[in-house]
C-alpha cells in the first residue's frame, strides 16, 4: 500500500496535479460538443501505438496539453487493461476493484443497480455494454468548442489503426439552457468538492480526496484498497439513461401549474433549481445548495422520497463516522439527444438547446431518442455509486415510506408518490418509469505515469 500524499485539509503541489486527468476537476463546461466513444481494440500492438500518438493530447490538470481549444480523457474497462498490458493487469489484479473486473452485468449487480432481466432496463436490450456484444476496452472522452471541430477530431483518433468504435457506442451530447436536463430541470448543482482540485463550494460538500481519487484518505481517514499503478487514479461508472419526456409530463395531468407542481415535489426542486425546502411556494432563480432538511424532517416543503432527498440525505441516514458522509460521488454527465418539442411540457417550461456554442440544434423530430450521459468518479463503486443505487434509488424503506422508489431516477415501476401535506397527505400516481438504462459499463480512470506504464507493456518494478 501506498502512503497518502496529501491530507484532507492541504493545497496539493503542481506535480501532483499534472498526475490527475482533467476530467476530475472540471467538467468541461466551455467545451459543450462533447462524446463518449466506446472503443474495441482490434490489434493490441497497433492500439498502444495509436494510443502513445495521442497521448501528448490527454488532458490533465496542468499547461502540458497541446490541444488548447479541445480536451481529451482517457479511462480502462478491466478487459481493456488486460489486453494492452496483461503483465501489469495480473500482477495487481486482487488490489483493483472486484466491481470493476467483473463488470457492471452481472446477475448480482443487475439486482443492486435495477437493471433486472425482462424489464426495460434489462443488458440483454442494452446498445452497447452487453458481455455477448463486442467488447469495450476503453472509452476516449472527446470535447470540442463546436461541432465541426468533434467531428474533425474524432475522425482522427478512429483513423488510426487497432482500434475500432463498437456498434452504437458513440454518444454526442447536447447543451440545454440553463445547465437543465431533458425533463427541463436545472441539473449539475449538488457537487462534493476536493481542496486545491475543483471550485470552492459550502464546506458542507467538501470531501476528502481519498473519496474520488485512489490512494488518499477518505472521509473516514482510512485509504481504499488499491494496487500501486492506480494511484492518483480514479473509478468510472458511464451509463447512457433515455428519458421520455412526452410521458413523464404526461403523468401529472393536464393543468400546468399542478405538472409543474407536482413534478418539482417528485424531484425535490423546481425547474430553475430553486429547492423546495427552502422555498416551498414558488421559484426565485437561486439554485441553493449551502442547506439541509433539519428543518423539514416530515417532508412537508420537499417529501422524503424526493430525488435529491433520496440522492443527497444531507441529514440523516447517509452521515456516519462521525457526521463523515462516505456515499458522495463527483458527477460528470452530459445531455445527450435532441431537445424534446415545446408542446411536450406545460406553458411556460421548455428545456431548449443553446446553439451559441454550436452544441446541436433545435427542432428535433419527436421519435428521435433523448436522455443522460450519466458519468461519475468515485474511490468506490461499491460504497459509493452501487450503494446509492441500492439503498437510496431503488429502496423502498426510506424514512417511513415502505412502497415507493425514486420518482424520476428508479427504472422501477411502482404505484404512487408520497406528497405530505398538512393535515392528510396526498399520494402522487406514479403510473411508468419514465428512465431506461440503454448501456453501461465501469472503468478505471488512470494517472499520468500509469498511462506511461500501461502503454509501456510491463509491469512496474
Amino acid at each position: 500500500m501506498v502512503k497518502p500524499s496529501i491530507k484532507k485539509d492541504s493545497e496539493p503541489n503542481g506535480s501532483l496535479l499534472s498526475e490527475i486527468q482533467g476530467i476530475v476537476s472540471s467538467g468541461y463546461r466551455k467545451f459543450p460538443a462533447m462524446s463518449c466513444l466506446m472503443i474495441h481494440i482490434e490489434d493490441a500492438a497497433k492500439a498502444i501505438q495509436s494510443l502513445k500518438q495521442i497521448q501528448d493530447q490527454i488532458s490533465f490538470n496542468d499547461a502540458s496539453c497541446k490541444a488548447k481549444d479541445s480536451r481529451l480523457n482517457i479511462a480502462f474497462t478491466w478487459r481493456g487493461l488486460n489486453k494492452l498490458n496483461s503483465e501489469i493487469a495480473n500482477d495487481q489484479a486482487e488490489l483493483f476493484k472486484r466491481e470493476f473486473r467483473e463488470g457492471m452485468v452481472t446477475p448480482y449487480r443487475q439486482r443492486v443497480l435495477g437493471d433486472l432481466d425482462g424489464c426495460p432496463s434489462a443488458p440483454s436490450s442494452w446498445f452497447w455494454g452487453q458481455p455477448e456484444k463486442q467488447e469495450i476496452h476503453l472509452a476516449l472522452l472527446v470535447y470540442e468548442l463546436n461541432e465541426a471541430q468533434r467531428e474533425t477530431r474524432i475522425r482522427e483518433l478512429l483513423e488510426t489503426s487497432g482500434i475500432k468504435l463498437v456498434d452504437r457506442g458513440r454518444i454526442d451530447s447536447v447543451s440545454l439552457n440553463n445547465d437543465k436536463e431533458h425533463f427541463g430541470f436545472r441539473d449539475g448543482i449538488s457537487q462534493p468538492w476536493l481542496r486545491g482540485l475543483n471550485k470552492q463550494g459550502p464546506r458542507s460538500d467538501e470531501v476528502a480526496w481519498g473519496e474520488i481519487l485512489l490512494g488518499h484518505c477518505d472521509n473516514s481517514g482510512a485509504i481504499e484498497r488499491y494496487p500501486k499503478i492506480a494511484l492518483n487514479g480514479s473509478y468510472l461508472v458511464v451509463r447512457q439513461i433515455e428519458q421520455n419526456v412526452q410521458e413523464f409530463w404526461k403523468s401529472f395531468g393536464d393543468i400546468s401549474s399542478e405538472q409543474i407542481r407536482l413534478a418539482s415535489k417528485q424531484m425535490g426542486r423546481w425547474p430553475d433549481g430553486t429547492p423546495l425546502t427552502l422555498k416551498p411556494d414558488g421559484p426565485e432563480n437561486k439554485p441553493y445548495n449551502d442547506f439541509d432538511y433539519r428543518h423539514d424532517q416530515q417532508g412537508i416543503n420537499c417529501p422524503a422520497g424526493s430525488h435529491i432527498r433520496r440522492c443527497n440525505p444531507r441529514t440523516g441516514a447517509k452521515r456516519d463516522r462521525g457526521n463523515k458522509d462516505r456515499h458522495r460521488i463527483l458527477r460528470r454527465g452530459r445531455v445527450y439527444g435532441p431537445p424534446a418539442p415545446a408542446e411536450y411540457f406545460p406553458d411556460g417550461l421548455c428545456a431548449d438547446v443553446s446553439v451559441e456554442n454550436g452544441s446541436a440544434k433545435n427542432g428535433a423530430a419527436k421519435s428521435e431518442a433523448r436522455g443522460l450521459l450519466f458519468m461519475c468518479l468515485n474511490a468506490s463503486f461499491e460504497r459509493q455509486f452501487e450503494f446509492m443505487q441500492q439503498n437510496w434509488i431503488h429502496s423502498s424503506m426510506i424514512s417511513s415510506l415502505s412502497d415507493e422508489l425514486d420518482p424520476i431516477a428508479s427504472q422501477l415501476d411502482f404505484e404512487l408518490f408520497t406528497i405530505p401535506t398538512n393535515p392528510i397527505r396526498k399520494r402522487c400516481p406514479r403510473p411508468t418509469a419514465h428512465v431506461k438504462t440503454v448501456g453501461g459499463g465501469y472503468f478505471f480512470l488512470p494517472s499520468r505515469s500509469a498511462i506511461n506504464k500501461i502503454l509501456e507493456c510491463r509491469s512496474l518494478s
